[in-house]
């Protein structure tokens, strides 16, 4: 990761902070910014899976929390989290195919 990535992520948490400073939204404002925060650090990363599905996760939990709804909201949110970075999971190279007879 580069030295401008790593200011891009600072000066985002700095904005975001001082927002939340500002507006004193702190829950679930916090839990937004981390959100983000983790979804922008893993596409500095090339779009790092773990970190893409944490702020994805991270993000909808703390949409469940604005919209105070029921629980079966939250694993129909989830279960939509997990379909999304499923269908957006990149696949990995198969091994070439390797012939082991001696002819």
């Amino acid at each position: 990761m580069t030295n401008r990535i790593r200011w891009i992520i600072a000066g985002f948490w700095l904005a975001g902070l001082g927002f939340l400073l500002e507006t004193r939204l702190w829950w679930p404002g916090i839990l937004y910014l981390s959100g983000l925060g983790l979804l922008l650090w893993s596409y500095a990363l090339g779009w790092e899976r773990g970190l893409a599905q944490a702020g994805l996760v991270t993000l909808l939990v703390s949409v469940w929390l604005t919209l105070r709804v029921g629980g079966a909201v939250l694993f129909v949110m989830l279960g939509l989290g997990l379909i999304v970075t499923a269908v957006l999971q990149t696949r990995l190279p198969s091994k070439p195919f390797v012939d082991n007879s001696l002819e």
